[in-house]
């Protein structure tokens, strides 16, 4: 479900080619959850006689369990049906829910401080489950103008229609929106949806994985992240500035 826009924002003035938006990823981004993820896939697959590598998940995350789950499976030479996939998905979820809970990254939440008060709007995208986020972040869910969960939209990463629709979440064109990404599938999915700037950061991949795939800027850490976002919105926070949240509804 989209989330959050907020009309005053929109109404009573022409906006120009200076508003700027910014969409963060949510797995791999701000929570350290793919490490649970992998784990659940694991547990899942086990009757299948498969165990697939941390690295395997992370080279293949971004997209919704059902995704992940049949390319696994596809990768090794099985197939199942439509129906025994939702079962297995729902399954991998219950194990998920189990693990954990899966903390943020030092620095998570600054960042979303500092990017909410840096864009003009402040969306999320990612390929979990709204109850998922709804579980690990209700305190930061009000920090975003429009929120997209896997229910948000047909098509996984890495095609465009996740971020193509977040932008039309905020009422900007992807040309005015910066994505915030760590995976494989969500690079690709912003480029293909014409973001104007996407940034990935390390903390599953490896550099030139991420330049590969596509992105502008690779960082490190969540402080570059937030210095990347700080310089496309044109706005350097000053010490002390507080968030401008309370966007999301």
């Amino acid at each position: 479900m989209e989330t959050g826009r907020n009309d005053r924002l929109y109404h009573g003035s022409p906006l120009g080619p200076l508003v700027r938006g910014v969409v963060l990823d949510f797995d791999g981004v701000l929570a350290r959850s793919m490490e649970f993820h992998a784990e659940a896939y694991r547990r899942v697959l086990d009757p299948f006689g498969l165990r697939p590598t941390d690295r395997d998940v992370f080279l293949l995350e971004g997209a919704r369990s059902e995704t992940l789950i049949r390319e696994l499976l596809e990768h090794s030479g099985r197939q199942v049906s439509e129906g025994d996939l939702q079962q297995l998905a729902e399954a991998k979820q219950r194990i998920f829910a189990t693990l954990g809970p899966a903390r943020l990254y030092d620095g998570a939440r600054e960042l979303v401080a500092r990017a909410r008060a840096a864009a003009d709007r402040l969306g999320l995208v990612t390929g979990t489950r709204r109850e998922n986020l709804e579980r690990l972040i209700p305190d930061l869910i009000p920090s975003f103008d429009a929120l997209l969960a896997q229910d948000s939209y047909r098509k996984d990463k890495p095609d465009p229609e996740p971020y193509a629709k977040a932008a039309n979440a905020l009422a900007l064109e992807p040309g005015q929106c910066l994505a915030l990404e760590n995976a494989v599938r969500g690079v690709e999915s912003a480029r293909r949806a014409d973001y104007g700037h996407v940034v990935a950061i390390t903390t599953t991949l490896h550099e030139d994985e991420l330049r590969n795939a596509g992105a502008h800027v690779v960082v490190q850490t969540h402080d570059e992240a937030a210095v990347a976002i700080e310089a496309w919105a044109g706005r350097p926070a000053e010490a002390g500035t507080p968030s401008s949240g309370g966007r999301a509804r």
